[in-house]
């Protein structure tokens, strides 16, 4: 057995967005991690949860709508893009 080694992971979350939870089917995206922000104290859940067919849906709709849910950033959330169509390309 090794050393054991403690490890601290920081993760950017972000308010969740209706296709953070369902797809362009409206179906629970199964798997998907988020985290609860308390309504009362405004404090976070440190615990991820997990959307998973056992997920009470009527209480997840409840804190979708109280912007409790929050999802981990992804690397091109905080991208901007800016598409410039060709004919203005090839007039620059």
């Amino acid at each position: 057995m090794g050393e054991k080694v403690d490890i601290t992971v920081t993760l950017k979350l972000r308010p969740a967005t209706y296709y953070d939870l369902v797809d362009n089917a409206n179906k629970y995206r199964f798997g998907t991690m988020y985290f609860l922000r308390s309504g009362v104290t405004g404090q976070f859940d440190p615990q991820p949860y997990y959307i998973t067919q056992d997920t009470d849906k009527i209480e997840l709709n409840r804190y979708f709508k109280n912007n409790q849910l929050f999802v981990a950033m992804r690397h091109f959330d905080d991208t901007e893009v800016t598409i410039t169509p060709i004919e203005q390309q090839q007039h620059a």
